[in-house]
């Protein structure tokens, strides 16, 4: 089964979280754009991430940031959702 997109330098990002105290005050939304700046640095085609269906409010967060839903698993009984978006090149 093929989720993402074919491309020859993906960025995977891994276990970012926000605590529960601290959301919705632009930490995440930071997080992503210095994940994006790396990833042009570097340069990476896309960047990929997955969260668990049960994660109030991220999928809708990773959307907002310019994600899209790629696909979807069951891992430990439940939905992980793979999400991805693509790197432009240019400016910042």
């Amino acid at each position: 089964v093929r989720y993402f997109s074919p491309c020859r330098k993906p960025l995977y990002l891994l276990a970012m979280a926000v605590t529960p105290a601290r959301q919705r005050q632009g930490i995440g939304a930071w997080c992503l754009q210095q994940a994006i700046i790396a990833a042009r640095d570097w340069p990476a085609d896309f960047i990929r991430l997955d969260a668990f269906d049960a994660n109030a409010g991220a999928g809708a967060f990773y959307e907002r940031c310019g994600f899209e839903e790629r696909g979807r698993v069951t891992y430990r009984n439940a939905p992980l959702i793979y999400y991805e978006l693509p790197i432009a090149r240019g400016n910042r």
